[in-house]
């Protein structure tokens, strides 16, 4: 029986994770370099959140059908640089946005296929280590992605930059069939991922679309009865919760590198901030840890407090400051809002939906929840380009923050 070469195959994580880590920004760069509105943008950005809900459905049955969950790994990165050089290739914005809507769809298997791997590999015992080595990994590669990129793009072209960023996938590839081909394993199903915690968790926070089984009519039917029912009202109030909040991040995550380039900020400085806030948000999350179940609420409450200030400021930075000084600023409030606060609000609150599902209907209520969190990041996306365009990038902001204050609104009956 073969078996893997210790862990070695993580380092794909690092690899894969440095060309898709920066890859959204780099794409609204380019769409706006080309002449492409905002609105455009939007769109693309939307229906690429719609590929990877699609997608997430796709790999994970896939994953449920066949042993070799190594090869989906390896297909996924694969894919992925395959796409990028369609984008490099691109000479038109509907080759550029289809090229990244495929990106998309490939990226997603590298969620469900590399946490079911950590599990058939390493034994119960070992989970959480593994995925906190895992994670670190990828963390590790987005923001040596974005060094790259902000570094390159300050002297190359953003073509340039994105043939550069290929070959990491490439590399991820081959780690993949060197390390993990043949390997024969314990079979484990994909949903015992959502029987552990860490392994939940961190499932969700990679691409927090996660369908064991598509929702059925009934699970529909019985998640509008709880809303009804005083009882387990909290449930599905925590699962509109995560709607309310991926719509916000959508609105202002899709307008927040649009607004920087209006601002006359160039490709690398504004390359800098995202490096800037990635490495906030993977420190957070290293030293955050996750809260005790007693402090998880109010946890998510003051990371929905840090993220709304973040957003106001951000707003306020936009409209009122230029050149450097914005740079600074909307790094500074950035990394406030989509740095500790989100590791705040995303460790914390999948805590909260873990506590939440039923065993006799984990899969359906799971279900929900993704559809949910991938329907809130669309119709953001999609909202924020025509609101942008039309009502500019500060008003923009300054709504995202609004609908946060909807999500502690939502919040502020349930009890620790």
């Amino acid at each position: 029986m073969k078996t893997a070469k210790s862990d070695r195959w993580f380092y794909s994580a690092f690899f894969g994770s440095a060309t898709t880590g920066p890859l959204g920004t780099i794409v609204a760069l380019k769409v706006l370099s080309v002449g492409g509105t905002v609105i455009q943008y939007g769109v693309i950005a939307s229906v690429a959140t719609l590929a990877t809900v699609i997608a997430s459905i796709f790999w994970g049955i896939l994953i449920d059908e066949v042993n070799e969950r190594w090869l989906v790994l390896g297909i996924s990165y694969f894919g992925v640089m395959a796409s990028l050089i369609g984008m490099y290739s691109s000479t038109t914005l509907f080759n550029l946005a289809f090229s990244y809507v495929v990106a998309s769809f490939f990226q997603a298997a590298a969620g469900p296929a590399s946490n079911v791997l950590i599990m058939q590999l390493t034994t119960k015992d070992g989970w959480s280590k593994a995925f906190g080595r895992y994670n670190a990994f990828s963390s590790a590669g987005v923001v040596f992605g974005y060094v790259v990129s902000s570094i390159f793009s300050t002297f190359f072209s953003l073509n340039s930059v994105i043939l550069i960023l290929s070959p990491f996938c490439a590399i991820s590839t081959a780690l993949v069939f060197v390390t993990l081909r043949g390997v024969s394993t314990p079979p484990i199903e994909r949903r015992a991922l959502a029987l552990n915690r860490t392994s939940f968790i961190s499932r969700l926070l990679s691409n927090p679309t996660f369908f064991l089984h598509l929702p059925r009519k009934e699970d529909l039917k019985g998640f509008v009865r709880m809303l009804r029912t005083s009882f387990n009202r909290e449930t599905p109030l925590l699962y509109l919760s995560l709607f309310v909040f991926n719509f916000s991040s959508g609105i202002f995550n899709t307008a927040f590198n649009p607004s920087l380039v209006k601002k006359g900020l160039e490709n690398g400085v504004v390359l800098g901030v995202n490096l800037f806030v990635m490495v906030v948000q993977t420190l957070s999350m290293r030293i955050a840890g996750r809260p005790s179940k007693k402090e998880e609420l109010s946890a998510v409450r003051r990371g929905l407090a840090f993220r709304m200030l973040g957003y106001v400021a951000t707003s306020l930075s936009i409209y009122f400051l230029a050149s450097y000084e914005l740079a600074i600023a909307v790094g500074l409030s950035f990394a406030l809002s989509g740095g500790y606060a989100y590791s705040l609000i995303y460790v914390s609150m999948f805590s909260l939906v873990f506590d939440s599902l039923q065993m006799e209907r984990q899969g359906g209520m799971l279900g929900i929840v993704s559809a949910l969190s991938g329907v809130g990041v669309f119709l953001g996306s999609l909202v924020s380009g025509y609101l942008a365009f039309y009502a500019g990038y500060t008003v923009t902001d300054l709504v995202a923050a609004v609908f946060l204050g909807v999500v502690y609104y939502l919040l502020r009956s349930f009890k620790e």
